[in-house]
């Protein structure tokens, strides 16, 4: 699954893509390209651009570089053929890059395995024995199936393809791209990928021409046996194994170091498959969840005199960045990551609690908080108003894989339209995903005699709802959710008193989804037919959410 834009890198040294024309040899490339739900329409015409802006610096001829790439989601979607354009080199440009601008997607799962298997059959079916041949595996998430993934990169190092791993956005699991990756060196981490096209050049060029112009021993060091004992991961062929008296816990091993994991909430590990679903699995991994076990070189420091705030090294010539960790957590030097908790106490008072996300489409789909994106389909503002015609949403993809805690406050406000099917979404985490449906869900449920509004949350221990009536579905209504780790709560005011309140108890750990947050359509559900005009989500209790609970 995968979202967001891409940039800074991570990781500096030179990568194997592509051959500049000065080096006169040929190389084989294939893309990889992530089209699954968390990646945003505008990341994913990024990404299209970015592979474009790198070949401009190479020789795609029918004779020098061969390119081919696909696109990926639950599966491979759409592909372009591993091949060198055999027209003129201005005619070339013009016909072949409008074909990577045309590459369609799918909304659906990460199946990062599918599209590896397929570029190596690409490679196999299409590529020449006498060239280079590199992967570049552009992602934003974790994919459905880490052991198979690791398994199909695996075999595309051992047939010969150099492997290279970007990781776009705030939702990378590491672990992963340093086993797609040939090495270290290979991975990439970056949320402005267009900002990095001559970097990227500049190392592609140097890395092909070595490889072209060096041996390198493919020749794996032999392990001792005492060392295997001690740690799986120095065995070769060992992609993963599990954690003692931990259902979802698991160990990834990461060019022969082993990296803790886990699996998300009612999944449990198991060894040789991977995560699968099994609700009777309530182990949580206490934040171990991407972490190094075996501490890696980092290129970040903690701020001094404050570690909620880490110094990043931009590299050699640039100004290196001040970076703030995510709020409640702090810079661990030993995992080079914003991944340990807190401990300080909380200053914030109730006044301070600000929405997460919040839209008024006053200014079409900009969140005025500043901290989300929203990709659209079939969706127009008009007045300040989100207009839904039953074929459309709004996906909000951050929130996907949002675990939300406790402290979950949504507030929508709506008018129906006068007609329309009988149950539809006006608010979900989930779409497009086979046999799953929304953990959290706000629908509209319609009959000739009473239109109702049902909130309904699935946790690790329980599923609840409550319903409540509208009455007056012909006026804007307001819905807020709320849910505190105990009660759920469903509200709606339609300017009249009293305000109508219904609750019942709920405990337990919202189910993960990993689709955003969606307003106007849901998995199993009718897409919402009528208008919405504001809506915020809330990881704190404002004052009105603390009134409703009392």
């Amino acid at each position: 699954m995968i979202c967001r834009a891409f940039g800074v890198l991570l990781y500096f040294a030179a990568v194997a893509i592509a051959l500049d024309r000065d080096c006169d040899v040929k190389a084989d490339l294939f893309f990889v390209i992530d089209g699954s739900d968390s990646l945003s329409d505008a990341d994913f015409a990024a990404s299209k651009a970015f592979i474009i802006q790198v070949l401009r610096a190479f020789a795609v001829e029918k004779d020098r570089i061969h390119v081919g790439a696909n696109v990926f989601g639950t599966d491979v979607y759409d592909r372009i053929e591993l091949m060198g354009p055999t027209l003129d080199f201005k005619m070339k440009y013009r016909l072949f890059e409008k074909r990577i601008e045309t590459l369609q997607r799918t909304r659906s799962g990460t199946a990062t395995f599918k599209a590896i298997q397929e570029m190596r059959k690409e490679f196999a079916d299409r590529g020449r024995d006498d060239v280079t041949k590199v992967g570049i595996v552009i992602t934003d998430g974790k994919s459905v199936n880490i052991n198979a993934t690791a398994q199909q990169a695996r075999a595309a190092r051992d047939e010969g393809i150099n492997m290279i791993a970007i990781g776009v956005g705030d939702n990378i699991f590491r672990p992963e791209l340093y086993n797609i990756a040939s090495s270290p060196t290979s991975v990439y981490e970056t949320d402005q990928i267009m900002g990095v096209v001559k970097t990227i050049q500049d190392a592609v060029k140097e890395y092909i021409c070595i490889v072209i112009t060096t041996t390198i021993s493919t020749e794996a060091p032999t392990t001792p046996e005492s060392d295997s004992l001690k740690d799986p991961c120095l065995t070769d062929g060992v992609v993963s194994y599990d954690v003692e008296d931990l259902c979802s816990g698991y160990v990834m091993c990461v060019n022969k170091r082993s990296m803790r994991a886990c699996c998300q909430t009612n999944h449990a590990y198991v060894a040789g498959t991977g995560c699968v679903l099994d609700p009777t699995c309530m182990d949580t991994c206490d934040g171990d969840d991407n972490h190094l076990i075996h501490p890696l070189e980092c290129d970040s420091i903690p701020f001094p005199g404050d570690d909620r705030y880490y110094i990043q090294y931009e590299g050699e010539g640039h100004t290196n960045k001040t970076r703030p960790c995510a709020p409640g957590t702090v810079f661990n030097v030993d995992s080079c990551m914003c991944d340990k908790h807190d401990t300080r106490p909380q200053t914030g008072k109730l006044d301070d609690c600000n929405p997460t996300a919040n839209f008024t489409f006053e200014n079409g789909f900009e969140d005025s908080a500043g901290h989300a994106y929203a990709g659209t389909e079939f969706v127009d503002v008009i007045d300040g108003h989100a207009q839904f015609n039953g074929n459309g949403m709004v996906n909000i993809y951050r929130f996907s894989m949002d675990t939300f805690g406790k402290k979950l406050v949504l507030r929508i406000r709506f008018l129906p339209a006068a007609s329309g099917q009988s149950n539809e979404a006006l608010l979900t985490n989930c779409i497009s995903s086979k046999g799953e449906s929304s953990s959290i869900s706000i629908r509209v449920v319609r009959s000739s005699v009473v239109t109702m509004v049902v909130f309904s949350t699935d946790t690790t221990l329980d599923t609840q709802q409550v319903t409540i009536p509208l009455r007056n579905p012909n006026i804007w209504n307001e819905a807020t959710y709320i849910y505190d780790g105990s009660m759920l709560y469903g509200i709606i005011d339609d300017g009249t008193d009293p305000v109508l309140v219904q609750s019942a108890p709920l405990s337990g750990d919202i189910l993960l989804r990993k689709s955003g947050m969606i307003l106007g359509a849901g998995s199993q559900l009718n897409s919402y037919t009528g208008d919405i005009d504001e809506f915020q989500l809330y990881k704190c209790f404002p004052a009105y959410a603390q009134g409703y609970r009392a």
